[in-house]
């Protein structure tokens, strides 16, 4: 099965004309519902006229939005999405000869009625909407349109938008078109309609929708990001264009050295597509994200808490959330074993649900171990991986050849951990130009690749704003337990005593409070907070507000300000 999960279609103009529906494309509707795909008719038309007209079309549907997304009707029963149209309306225009139908939200007339009809309403003094499908006029509630309703079918049906194609004709089907992550407009759509589609069908009507519906897009042999759904990375440096990736279809590597910014830069694209409402997991193996649980629509789990893989299905599923699982402070060997039962279990997830859209996962070169899993998930036709290593060299050659979008940053030990080759087999540059232009780069910059589209080249960027914080590692410095070398050893003034070793974030600020002032003012003078931070914790922001007390305290003494602002900078940076 391809991307799509659902299609959701105009009735008049698209898939009938003159109140006639083309069996043809009855028949590719079947044969799409038998291969598990839903199907929304959205329809202006009220729903009694409908049933009139068309007395068994609804069985060839899940669910049918009519009354341009006023009413829903499926089989449990059917629900108004919205209040009526002010009831004193429909006389006051019946007064003048206007000839209404009555709906159980709007009222519909032709066209030719549509001064009268604005007049009236402006009289009435409510917020009503005026909207036109080529010769029909239907006045609606403010906020009532085929997208509002199109969302609220797809809700019901457990069915993401983004996993969802709207077809389309007149000029009431914009909202449907925007609502959904394809939206196609029929060839003989009105030109506005055409002009904003994602994509235009070949043949006019239901032959055109017939034939999209057997094509190699739409069954997952080609592919067509929508142009209105993108992230943006930052800007390129060659003009100041935005820095933009397809926000569907497609696979994305991270890579560079160490302490380059790549959990930056794939926390930036996570947040963009939480808040673009794609349901995104986040494999997070150095404890980089646990801050973008703040964000609607994202649940946080880690230590203690980390769900069964099993169960993950059922928290995508719920409004399509996003989730963050981070496996900082598990051992190495459980991590990696974990992280794989998830990633057997999101598979499959897609292939019937098409969820989660994304998937990211940091420290790839430690998961994706072995070529043939590698291949499992590198095959999955739904794309959507964001994959983060420092090592890419070290990644199944399978993988590489499934990456359609490269972003290098430079960093520590670039050289080493093949993001310079990796560069070069997707540009068909040398690794040696690809090394000398990331060391070109400077920090908060990245160099972008679009594989796909060898004429763009390689585009140096800068990163955009994080909406976020984003502190390195962050659970494992605060809580988990870093080897004795690394820990922070505290100078005892009497030396027969034992020196208190603080080995994370959590110990270093318990015992600094307690820490006698010839303690602190030994550190202090040495500058040792400050440089303990900035190369074992890899904090820069943090070492250099700690520096600047390390400062105060040699100008002035002040040795209970300086442990009191440096508990105060690392708890508001770490909640330590």
């Amino acid at each position: 099965m391809g991307y799509f999960r659902a299609v959701a279609t105009d009735l008049d103009g698209t898939l009938a004309y003159h109140d006639e529906v083309d069996p043809e494309v009855i028949g590719a509707l079947r044969e799409i519902r038998a291969r598990g795909i839903r199907t929304v008719l959205v329809t202006g038309r009220i729903l009694a006229e409908l049933r009139q007209v068309f007395p068994t079309l609804e069985d060839e549907f899940d669910l049918v939005v009519a009354e341009n997304g006023g009413v829903l009707s499926g089989p449990t029963g059917v629900r108004a999405l919205s209040s009526p149209v002010d009831p004193d309306l429909a006389p006051a225009l019946t007064r003048r000869d206007v000839p209404i139908r009555v709906g159980r939200v709007l009222l519909a007339c032709g066209a030719g009625c549509e001064e009268a009809v604005a007049e009236e309403v402006r009289r009435s003094g409510y917020e009503l909407q005026l909207v036109r499908n080529r010769g029909a006029l239907m006045v609606l509630p403010t906020g009532v349109n085929k997208g509002m309703g199109v969302v609220e079918a797809l809700g019901d049906l457990g069915v993401s938008r983004h996993s969802t194609v709207a077809l389309g004709d007149a000029e009431n089907d914009h909202s449907l078109l925007a609502a959904c992550e394809l939206g196609a407009a029929v060839a003989d759509a009105v030109f506005p309609l055409r002009r904003h589609a994602d994509v235009v069908l070949e043949k006019a009507g239901a032959k055109g929708v017939a034939d999209f519906l057997r094509s190699p897009l739409f069954l997952g042999e080609e592919r067509a990001p929508s142009p209105r759904w993108q992230l943006e990375l930052g800007r390129c440096l060659d003009g100041e264009s935005e820095a933009l990736i397809p926000a569907s279809q497609v696979n994305v590597l991270v890579s560079g050295g160490t302490t380059s910014g790549k959990s930056y830069l794939a926390g930036l694209a996570a947040e963009q597509l939480a808040a673009l409402g794609y349901s995104v997991v986040v494999l997070d193996l150095e404890g980089d994200h646990a801050h973008l649980e703040s964000l609607r629509g994202i649940l946080g789990f880690s230590h203690g808490r980390l769900p069964k893989p099993e169960d993950l299905p059922g928290l995508l599923t719920h409004r399509f959330s996003s989730v963050v699982l981070d496996l900082s402070l598990e051992p190495p060997e459980e991590k990696q074993a974990y992280a794989r039962r998830v990633l057997t279990v999101l598979l499959r997830l897609r292939r019937t649900m098409g969820l989660p859209h994304w998937i990211v996962l940091e420290e790839a070169h430690h998961v994706l171990t072995d070529p043939h899993f590698a291949q499992q998930v590198l095959s999955d036709p739904v794309r959507g991986l964001l994959l983060v290593s420092w090592r890419p060299a070290d990644l199944p050659e399978a993988v590489w050849d499934r990456i359609d979008v490269l972003a290098a940053l430079c960093g520590r030990e670039v050289a080493v951990g093949g993001t310079p080759e990796i560069m070069a087999h997707g540009s068909g540059e040398s690794p040696g130009a690809m090394t000398e232009l990331l060391e070109e780069t400077n920090p908060g910059e990245f160099l972008l690749l679009y594989r796909d589209a060898p004429g763009r080249g390689v585009r140096r960027c800068r990163l955009g704003e994080r909406r976020t914080d984003h502190i390195r590692h962050w659970r494992k410095y605060a809580d988990a337990t870093l080897p004795p070398d690394r820990g922070f050893s505290f100078h005892q003034s009497d030396p027969d005593a034992d020196p208190a070793q603080a080995s994370n974030l959590r110990e270093f600020v318990h015992i600094l409070a307690d820490a006698d002032p010839h303690t602190i003012r030994h550190h202090a003078d040495r500058s040792d907070f400050s440089r303990w931070i900035r190369t074992t914790v890899q904090d820069t922001w943090l070492a250099s507000v700690v520096a600047s007390t390390e400062e105060e305290v040699r100008a002035d003494g002040d040795v209970d300000t300086t442990r009191r602002q440096i508990l105060d900078a690392v708890r508001f940076r770490y909640g330590a």
